[in-house]
């Protein structure tokens, strides 16, 4: 039981953090993200017509970026913590409780280079005093709003024919 516990607990960690980067996304880009079970990205403002937009949910490269640094950050944790004597699940939970610090940190590295406003309070560069990145997260011109990433697939439309061929 004891070999169990040990070759699971990262990856329970991990699937931990994986049902919580939708609320973590809002709470970082205060952008309408939630829980897998309360509707994940259908609330999220990447599908208003009108930008802002999401960083993550707009630029899914970013998205998964953040999600590879913080599985990453985890990882190193929990590796951390094991080398430092304490059992798989005791390293498992540290890297549980390190991931609101790997979240910001991996939100920030996503989130500078875009021209997005909030970062974890509202108009969080202007209060920074940060000039716009140069990856734009709203409408862009000859872009239309059901072009983004995240906007729900017609049902039975090639992808082309549903955004006007682009």
């Amino acid at each position: 039981m004891e070999r169990i516990a040990a070759r699971l607990s990262f990856p329970v960690a991990l699937a931990i953090a994986a049902l919580l980067l939708l609320p973590i996304c809002d709470r970082l880009h205060l952008c309408g993200c939630r829980a897998p079970w309360a509707g994940s990205a259908a609330a999220c403002n990447v599908h208003a017509a009108t930008g802002p937009h999401c960083p993550w949910c707009e630029h899914p490269a970013l998205g998964a970026l953040a999600a590879l640094v913080i599985g990453f950050g985890q990882w190193g944790v929990f590796r951390r913590g094991c080398r430092a004597g304490a059992s798989s699940p005791a390293a498992a939970g540290a890297s549980l409780a390190a991931l609101p610090a790997v979240v910001v940190l991996a939100g920030a590295l996503a989130w500078l280079p875009t021209d997005y406003p909030h970062f974890v309070v509202p108009q969080a560069r202007a209060r920074l005093g940060l000039p716009p990145g140069p990856i734009a997260c709203g409408e862009r011109p000859g872009r239309s709003a059901a072009a983004r990433c995240c906007a729900p697939r017609q049902a039975g439309l090639p992808k082309t024919a549903q955004h006007g061929g682009r």
